[in-house]
C-alpha cells in the first residue's frame, strides 16, 4: 500500500515512461532492494534524459531561428527611427527596426506585447526612438512569427533544406509571398521553377532600380535562386 501511495502521489506527465519501466522492474527485482533502486533510479535517469531532450530541441529551435534573422537582416538593415524604405516609390510606408513595417495589421499589438515600456504613437510619428535592445526583441518576436507564417503556408516547410526556408521566411518577412497565391501554390505543388519566375513577376521587382531599390532585385534574387536550386534536384 505504501508503494502504490508513492506512486500515485509521485506520478507526472513528464514521467509516466520512467514509472512504466519502473513498475515493470517491480516483480523482477531481488526482495533486498529498495524502493530508492526498483523505482525512483530509473525515474531520475528517465526525467534527466527527458530534460536534456527538452534541451536539444530548445537549442534546436533557438539556432533555426538565428539562421533565418541572419539571413533576413542582411537585406533590411537596422534603423531605430521611422522611416520609408521606399520613398521613390509613391506609396508611404512608415518602417522601423529592422524592417518592421508599422501599418500592418498587428503593429500596435505586437509593441504592446513586446515593447509595453514604448509609446507606439511617438514612434510612429517619429518622435521616439527605440534602443538597440529594443530593436532586437522587436526583431526577435518578428522573426519567430514569420516562420510560424511559413509553416503554416508551406506544409512540408520543415522539410526543406536551410537555404529554401530561409528564402522562404524572408519572402514572408518582406511580403512577397504574402501578396502572391500563385506563387505559394505552385511552391506547394512542388513545381519551384516556375514559382521562381511566378514569384518575381510584381510590379515593385520590375521597377525597383528606377525607383533606386537595387536592393530589392537582389533581395528577390537571391530568394528565387533558391526556389530554382531546389527545383534543379
Amino acid at each position: 500500500m505504501k508503494i502504490k501511495k508513492f506512486l500515485t502521489e509521485a506520478l507526472t506527465p513528464l514521467v509516466i515512461g520512467a514509472w512504466a519501466i519502473a513498475l515493470s522492474n517491480l516483480g523482477k527485482r531481488s526482495s533486498d532492494e529498495t524502493l530508492e533502486q526498483i523505482v525512483v533510479a530509473p525515474i531520475k535517469q528517465e526525467m534527466g534524459l527527458e530534460i536534456l531532450r527538452s534541451g536539444v530541441v530548445k537549442k534546436k529551435v533557438e539556432d533555426d531561428l538565428m539562421l533565418y534573422a541572419r539571413y533576413t537582416s542582411q537585406f533590411e538593415g537596422k534603423r531605430d527611427k521611422v522611416y520609408d524604405p521606399n520613398p521613390n516609390d509613391n506609396k508611404l510606408e512608415p518602417t522601423i527596426g529592422v524592417g518592421h513595417y508599422l501599418d500592418r495589421a498587428d503593429s500596435r499589438e505586437t509593441f504592446g506585447r513586446v515593447l509595453p515600456e514604448v509609446d507606439y504613437d511617438l514612434v510612429y510619428s517619429g518622435k521616439q526612438k527605440l534602443t538597440e535592445e529594443q530593436i532586437d526583441k522587436l526583431f526577435a518576436s518578428d522573426i519567430e512569427g514569420y516562420v510560424k507564417i511559413a509553416r503554416n503556408l508551406f506544409p512540408k516547410f520543415e522539410t526543406y533544406p536551410e537555404y529554401l526556408r530561409q528564402a522562404l521566411i524572408d519572402g514572408c518577412y518582406r511580403g512577397d509571398l504574402l501578396d502572391s497565391p500563385k506563387t505559394r501554390k505552385l511552391i506547394n505543388k512542388g513545381n519551384f521553377q516556375e514559382a521562381s519566375q511566378e514569384y518575381i513577376n510584381r510590379k515593385d521587382y520590375r521597377n525597383a532600380e528606377k525607383n533606386g531599390m537595387k536592393g530589392i532585385v537582389i533581395r528577390m534574387n537571391r530568394n528565387r535562386e533558391a526556389m530554382r536550386r531546389f527545383g534543379r534536384k
